[in-house]
């Protein structure tokens, strides 16, 4: 488990404590500080080189800690290490640092000596979720999962509980047990869950085979959060897992008159439930051209409107739609099944793709023999 994000939570508090130091100084530790929060160790490291070490202000504690920082971001985890047992052995280290210290040692496989380390860190440090989440799996690594879980539900009460059940959620589904992970969702959208956090856990539970499980916190997170994408889309996936085509389909039509970019994916359900007026009516919500040809082309396709597709030609081409041989199939069948063998044949030269080849094949053979016997351009292929 990458737990990177564990060592930014607390930048602020163990970058910003302590002695007051000048103005310019301050602002280079700020800047690294803030460069490995948003993901950029290099610029990070540009700004701890400006930063003159023979200065008497300069708290190497905490500059070195940073650098600890930029390595941990960047998965050297014995290096990190190193930095960070240097920053501890400096004058007036921070405790907090020996979080920091346990992080690299268990993310190295050092399982143990993290365990001695986090012990060390001081009661406000105690204070995060980050503490919990990193304490808990290092006793969980070492086989101590009920002590793992106890460190995790005995958490105060005022920390923010999303972080934390979504780690209990991760050992539930390590052990296999769904249904109590089923009812740790429900408890997470209480508890303060985002929208994003519910679809992904749910989608955790799905992949695992227990749809049912998952749908019932979809709906009820669906009832709670109806404008939201994640739990739309996720919510339909998992209709659609035990074929229930028609009720995704109706799900995505609803959300994508409030977001319109759901509208390509509420289209193609409601053509594959076999609802094509319904699906028609949605097109005027795809605003990406391509998205809203071949929806259209599929429409028109469905009910059996071949003229209408071959009007889309001139769209079809200059839209750039054409270089999916699968569209081309589609509109030189058009074109063969309204009488215009000239343009279906040309149209049908440019199909190279193996599952395509041989169907236009067909096609330009049945082509040929009309021109003897007409009646059998009436079959259907």
């Amino acid at each position: 488990m990458n737990l990177k994000s564990l060592c930014l939570i607390f930048l602020s508090v163990l970058f910003f404590s302590g002695p007051a130091w000048s103005q310019s100084e301050v602002d280079h530790l700020a800047v690294a500080s803030m460069m490995i929060k948003n993901g950029y160790p290099d610029r990070a490291q540009t700004a701890l080189d400006k930063i003159n070490l023979d200065e008497d202000y300069v708290d190497l504690s905490k500059y070195k800690a940073l650098l600890g920082m930029i390595q941990l971001s960047q998965k050297n985890y014995k290096k990190a290490e190193a930095l960070f047992e240097e920053a501890l052995s400096e004058k007036n280290p921070d405790p907090e640092i020996f979080m920091y210290l346990a992080e690299s040692q268990f993310m190295d496989g050092r399982v143990k000596e993290a365990r001695e380390s986090i012990q060390k860190t001081d009661a406000e440090s105690q204070k995060t979720p980050g503490y919990y989440i990193l304490y808990s799996n290092i006793l969980w690594a070492q086989g101590e999962k009920i002590a793992a879980w106890d460190v995790l539900r005995n958490a105060p009460r005022d920390l923010s509980k999303g972080a934390l059940l979504k780690q209990q959620f991760r050992f539930l589904m390590e052990e296999g047990l769904y249904l109590t992970a089923k009812d740790l969702i429900f408890s997470g959208i209480k508890e303060g869950l985002s929208p994003k956090d519910v679809a992904v856990m749910a989608g955790l539970l799905r992949e695992k085979g227990q749809i049912k499980e998952a749908r019932s916190p979809l709906e009820w997170a669906h009832i709670k959060w109806p404008r939201s994408r994640e739990i739309n889309l996720e919510l339909a996936f998992n209709y659609l897992k035990t074929d229930h085509t028609l009720a995704a389909a109706s799900l995505l039509e609803s959300a994508a008159r409030r977001d319109p970019d759901l509208a390509p994916d509420a289209v193609e359900l409601l053509r594959n439930a076999g609802k094509i007026f319904r699906a028609e009516i949605l097109l005027s919500l795809i605003h990406d051209e391509n998205k809203e040809l071949r929806q259209r082309v599929g429409i028109y396709l469905g009910k059996g409107r071949y003229d209408l597709v071959t009007l889309l030609s001139p769209r079809l081409a200059k839209s750039g739609v054409l270089s999916d041989q699968e569209m081309r199939y589609a509109l030189a069948y058009s074109f063969y099944a309204t009488g215009d063998f000239k343009k279906a044949e040309w149209h049908l030269n440019q199909i190279s793709q193996e599952n395509l080849f041989s169907k236009a094949l067909e096609i330009k053979k049945t082509m040929a023999e009309c021109r003897e016997t007409p009646w059998v351009c009436h079959e259907n292929f």
